[in-house]
């Protein structure tokens, strides 16, 4: 098991939100909203099973919005999600995020 923290950061308004690997959801959240105050929406934190590289995908089913990170052992165990415009933007840090 592989365990990491997912940060819904800036752009979320009363959204749906999906995380899977393949066919597998991992997490599903509703009515997300960002607290623009400090930037952020909601933290997740989620297992991965199995050993090995894993695609994650971030979905927005209402909006039709999906993107994808590959997670591995090199990658940071902290998943940030962003929304710019109509651009869904998922990027793995090393490094814990920090809100004000």
């Amino acid at each position: 098991m592989q365990n990491f923290s997912v940060y819904l950061e800036n752009g979320f308004d009363h959204d749906h939100v999906t995380l899977t690997i393949g066919d597998q959801l991992l997490a599903e959240q509703f009515d997300v909203t960002t607290r623009y105050q400090i930037g952020l929406a909601r933290k997740l934190d989620v297992s991965i099973p199995g050993a090995g590289p894993k695609v994650v995908r971030v979905g927005l089913p209402d909006r039709g919005l999906t993107a994808e990170v590959v997670l591995d052992a090199t990658s940071g165990q902290h998943i940030r999600v962003n929304l710019a415009g109509d651009e869904l933007v998922v990027d793995a840090d090393p490094n814990a995020p920090r809100f004000a």
